[in-house]
């Protein structure tokens, strides 16, 4: 699921990405747009993949997340208000990657950032905040099962 949930998401939003944008883009602007991207992609996904998970629990009563407050060390710093654990994994997925993504970006030395560069860019920045999103939606699923 977690590999699934990444590819998907990002094969889509580098196939958004290559047909909205006609231009090359300044690093800045670039940045700026996937912090954007990583804002609202959290917002979805975060708020999306928990409903998504308790479904399939509900459908397999026999399954049962591992993941308790008292196994985990990132379910055992979480709160136990749901909406204070989802801003905090929104913010969580938000910093992540958009240092992975700027560290991309400063690795290869892209100043200029191309229609095709960009979309694979964004395509890998979506995967892995997609993949990220979907394990830390676990962990709290876990925390809040009965």
């Amino acid at each position: 699921m977690l590999i699934g949930n990444g590819l998907t998401n990002g094969v889509i939003n580098g196939i958004i990405y290559f047909f909205i944008t006609s231009e090359v883009a300044s690093q800045k602007g670039y940045i700026i747009g996937t912090l954007i991207t990583n804002l609202i992609l959290g917002i979805i996904v975060i708020n999306l993949y928990p409903t998504l998970i308790r479904a399939k629990l509900k459908k397999n009563p026999d399954i049962k997340i591992p993941y308790t407050k008292e196994n985990h060390i990132v379910a055992a710093l979480y709160p136990s208000n749901k909406w204070s654990i989802r801003t905090i994994n929104i913010v969580a997925c938000l910093v992540i990657t958009t240092i992975f993504t700027m560290g991309l970006i400063g690795c290869t030395c892209i100043t200029e950032i191309s229609v095709i560069v960009g979309s694979i860019m964004r395509g890998l920045n979506c995967a892995f905040f997609s993949i990220i999103a979907y394990y830390l939606s676990v962990v709290f699923a876990g925390t809040m099962q009965d």
